[in-house]
């Protein structure tokens, strides 16, 4: 086939180098014509200048010739006059065709050309490209091969009136006897129904009951009959289609309405609205016009305005737009209409007040369509007075409700003597809500134009307030009642509705403002904690807290536990809040307040959750000698609860610590038994992290440094997926940060630590937590990789940024262990020793002995470098090696080994150092091939064949 392109009045015949307008040759050189066809070839996709030279030239040129060329083919297709436009420059990137283009046209080999006979369009509007309804239009076709009778169903501006225009036109073939259009958008009486048929089929009224002589005039002609704006006479249209239906068998009908027409011979189809792209999508130019809302968005733009320029750095505030507007193609328009006045961004800021800014229509579109008022005007008065109440009373819902939420906010009184779900039901049909129904699950939403106009007519009655209450009282109860009962999936199922956290947000701005009641307030920011913190939003969560504590003033039982409440969540938030995280003292008096009031209470469960909260700010702040008091401490209350599970979650606090301060075979033994159980506490409060989660995690770092890396990696991988099956982020960051992550980077081959890396990047996409350990670990897997200056300085960045924020501890020690070393392969050895000094000093003080061998072995090489003096270096990993045999820690054991058979090797000591490193790689025997394990064998093989392994 040819290959030839058709695009707004413009034919291009490849092999012709042919280009046409309106049948007349267009006078255009050599080069535009080879620069049209490549970005006609490339349609929507940015196409660079050094591509078009490459392809164009074929030989490196100035880049102006580009730019001179591109303005000569520009002034040829008359681009950017009268509100026409084909080539988008994208600034810094290249040049991208954005003008619908067909590839082949009438009249090119095999195509049908024009007829002379061709029938005259009854239509009022000229055709046009309809953005992103391809996929409906293919569907309606498919439908209307089978049925006659086919109903456009949608709310107002969602272009259903475009999209039957477009179908009938498709069709239009099978018609002998034409297509007949009749807008009933200012017909004021319904019995004028068949009469507005009449006119439009040039038909003389004879009698006064048209309908039988319509039936009469249709029974034996085969046509199309469009009835479009239905919703005002939908019961007169009704009638008429359905007598049409059953007595014109060669007339098929479409109807367009915002409720179906309500006949069983009548096809439903439900046009939803324009896809935007989602919020966690890449936000490139190139990316959001994938979507069909952003494409009608940028192409009404340039109509409108010649200096609109569509560039990366608008793309996520277009997509933002697209989204608040819910996709309505008649929304987008007139925002795009806007952008000449406003600016994108300006646009963008204005939207909470988008009945002012979306006023430009065309003057040519019906009045009910030139603003987005008016077309909501319109739907609203065709409303009777209780569904409009209703209607503007749904409108405190920020995001999907159930008709359980519903009838306990909305004045049921009000809406007459039927029930609020034929109330949801009749909105729903008259495409005012949208109903979601799974199941026996049902759940309604309103679009956001729509909730913002009936939130209007909400407070122009007067009724926000009462409403306003209702709802901020029932959303309290809702999340009491179901995060003490949800499990740890479901609490991030909660989190991540986004528009629940919309609901909670818009009940909590209600509650403290000067009509509101702040204790409900302060009942919903307790109840909501949960929520955002597994959301990773702990910055709002800080916010909300502090938001609350003041208006809890008083001495009796509730407000102290309330005040402890709101402490224990400001600790635990402020703890994951790397933006403005508190001081280490002002956590330690964060819980220190929560413990007292606590303790005051006869909640024990309250009494656990602070305790476990000092617990972990101390493990946090590098005092685990004040930690494991208070594991045990918590232990001891552990015994008068009533769930077993807490016993056991003390325990394993306490395992925790011994780990880190060295007593591995103790922390193995503490640890074991809540992952044996399978146990999880039943408060919700005191399930910041799942607990089975943090079992695996630190059952595999003791593994580890017992030397069971096989069984210590299974484990770090059992808590990864866990962690990801739970997606909630505080496990997540433990199950990464500590557990998947270090295991990975230390013992895992080079490919396995790269896909480690790039999952915590993802997972960080969604969980904004896990973005702190980003640098840490992509400056360790550059000095895997071999970049150890660039992988030392991201480290060393990351652990400055723990450090400055007092998160120190003996887990990040091991970056600086990290750190040390790779100076020490680059022979920075001053460095290495300052480096070693300070992470002895801080794990010396804070009692986190579970690295000391390895901090001896850095320190011992350090020293030989710096002043070779080999019995010094030779005590120091004596002994290394001592303490990590008394802490039960042979991977620490092997690494010192290694170092000191070297050094013994070198001093010609060489059957010493086989009989040292030989048994410990046999202890290894069946353990994956980890670089430790790989370097000794290295070693061991430099000694020659007197040992083999």
């Amino acid at each position: 086939m040819r290959e030839a392109f058709e695009f707004g009045p413009f034919r291009l015949i490849a092999d012709q180098r042919l280009l046409v307008q309106a049948g007349t040759p267009v006078r255009i050189n050599s080069r535009a014509f080879d620069i049209l066809l490549l970005l006609l070839r490339a349609s929507g996709r940015v196409v660079t200048s050094e591509e078009i030279l490459d392809r164009v030239w074929g030989h490196v040129i100035e880049d102006v010739n580009v730019r001179v060329q591109m303005a000569a083919l520009r002034n040829a297709l008359g681009d950017g006059r009268d509100g026409r436009r084909f080539i988008l420059n994208v600034r810094g990137r290249g040049y991208c065709f954005v003008a619908p283009v067909v590839r082949g046209f009438r009249g090119v080999h095999g195509l049908p050309g024009p007829t002379s006979a061709a029938p005259r369009d009854p239509f009022p509007t000229p055709p046009r490209k309809i953005i992103g309804r391809d996929g409906d239009l293919a569907r309606l076709m498919e439908i209307a091969r089978d049925e006659r009778l086919i109903s456009i169903v949608g709310c107002g501006g969602i272009g259903k009136t475009t999209l039957a225009v477009a179908l009938a036109r498709a069709i239009a073939d099978e018609f002998p006897d034409g297509q007949t259009f009749v807008d009933l958008s200012g017909l004021g009486d319904p019995q004028l129904a068949p009469a507005a048929l009449a006119a439009a089929l040039g038909v003389a009224a004879q009698t006064a009951d048209l309908a039988p002589a319509l039936c009469a005039f249709l029974a034996q002609r085969q046509g199309l009959i469009l009835f479009d704006n239905c919703e005002h006479v939908i019961e007169a249209i009704a009638r008429l289609a359905e007598r049409l239906h059953w007595e014109a068998p060669g007339i098929r009908i479409l109807a367009t309405s915002r409720e179906p027409l309500g006949i069983a011979a009548e096809r439903v189809y439900r046009l939803a609205p324009l896809e935007s792209p989602p919020t966690e999508a890449a936000q490139t130019a190139c990316d959001i016009m994938a979507f069909p809302a952003p494409q009608l968005f940028v192409e009404r733009a340039i109509a409108h305005s010649d200096s609109f320029a569509f560039a990366d750095d608008d793309a996520p505030v277009v997509a933002e737009i697209c989204r608040q507007l819910d996709g309505l193609p008649l929304a987008i328009e007139l925002a795009a209409a806007a952008v000449e006045t406003l600016g994108t961004r300006g646009l963008a800021n204005h939207l909470h007040d988008r009945f002012s800014v979306l006023t430009r229509g065309y003057r040519t579109a019906l009045p009910r369509q030139r603003t987005l008022r008016a077309t909501l005007d319109w739907s609203y008065d065709l409303l009777s007075p209780p569904l409009q109440t209703l209607f503007r009373q749904l409108s405190v819902f920020r995001g999907p409700f159930s008709p359980e939420d519903a009838r306990a906010v909305v004045d049921v009184q009000a809406h007459g003597d039927r029930t609020l779900l034929d109330g949801l039901i009749d909105l729903a049909f008259k495409s005012l809500i949208v109903l979601d129904v799974q199941g026996e699950s049902v759940r309604c939403r309103l679009l956001d134009s729509a909730r913002a106009y009936g939130a209007e007519q909400l407070l122009r009655r007067g009724e926000h307030s009462d409403v306003a209450r209702r709802h901020a009282r029932h959303l309290a109860r809702v999340l009491e009642r179901d995060l003490k009962v949800a499990t740890f999936a479901e609490t991030a199922l909660l989190a991540r509705h986004t528009l629940l956290l919309d609901d909670t947000r818009a009940a909590l701005d209600w509650a403290f403002s000067a009509e509101g009641e702040p204790l409900v307030g302060v009942r919903l920011t307790v109840a909501a904690t949960p929520m955002w913190v597994s959301a990773s939003n702990t910055a709002e969560c800080c916010q909300r807290v502090e938001q609350a504590l003041p208006f809890l003033t008083g001495q009796g039982p509730e407000c102290s536990l309330g005040r402890a409440l709101l402490y224990s969540a400001l600790a635990i938030a402020g703890e994951m809040n790397w933006g403005r995280a508190p001081s280490p003292q002002q956590m330690r008096d964060l819980w220190s307040k929560a413990s007292s009031l606590a303790q005051a209470s006869e909640l024990i469960e309250l009494k656990l959750m602070t305790r476990w909260g000092l617990c972990h700010c101390h493990f946090l702040t590098n005092d685990n000698s004040a930690a494991r008091r208070e594991a045990l401490a918590f232990i001891t209350e552990a015994d008068g609860a009533s769930d077993p599970a807490l016993g056991e979650m003390g325990r394993a606090m306490l395992g925790v610590v011994k780990h880190m301060m060295g007593d591995q075979a103790g922390a193995r033994a503490d640890i074991g038994p809540t992952l044996k159980s399978g146990a999880r506490p039943r408060n919700y409060r005191l399930r910041w992290f799942d607990q089975q989660v943090s079992a695996q995690v630190f059952m595999s770092r003791v593994l580890w440094l017992e030397g069971r890396v096989g069984d210590a990696m299974e484990h770090a991988r059992a808590a990864a997926e866990e962690a990801l099956r739970l997606d909630h982020g505080p496990t997540l960051l433990l199950a990464f940060g500590l557990g998947a992550g270090p295991a990975a980077l230390e013992l895992a081959d080079a490919t396995a630590a790269n896909d480690a890396v790039s999952r915590l990047k993802e997972v960080g996409v969604r969980h904004p937590l896990m973005t702190l350990y980003g640098p840490y670990f992509e400056g360790w897997l550059k000095i895997r990789e071999g970049w150890r200056r660039d992988g030392v300085e991201t480290m060393r960045t990351a652990l400055d940024a723990y450090q400055a924020a007092g998160r120190y501890n003996a887990t990040q020690a091991q970056g600086w262990l990290v750190v040390a070393e790779a100076l020490l392969l680059d022979t920075r050895l001053d460095e290495a020793m300052h480096v070693v000094e300070f992470a002895s000093g801080m794990a010396e003080r804070g009692r986190g002995e579970w690295c000391l061998p390895e901090l001896l072995r850095l320190k011992a090489l350090a020293q030989f470098g710096l002043r070779a003096d080999a019995a010094e270096a030779e005590a120091l990993l004596r002994k290394s090696l001592a303490v990590a045999r008394r802490q039960g820690a042979r991977y620490w054991g092997l690494k010192s080994a290694t170092s000191l058979a070297g050094l013994l090797w070198r001093s010609g000591r060489g059957a010493e150092a086989k009989a040292l490193l030989g048994p410990l790689c046999r202890d290894f025997h069946g353990e994956p091939p980890v670089p430790a394990l790989a370097e000794a064998r290295r070693v061991l093989d430099e000694f020659g064949d007197l040992v083999r392994v």
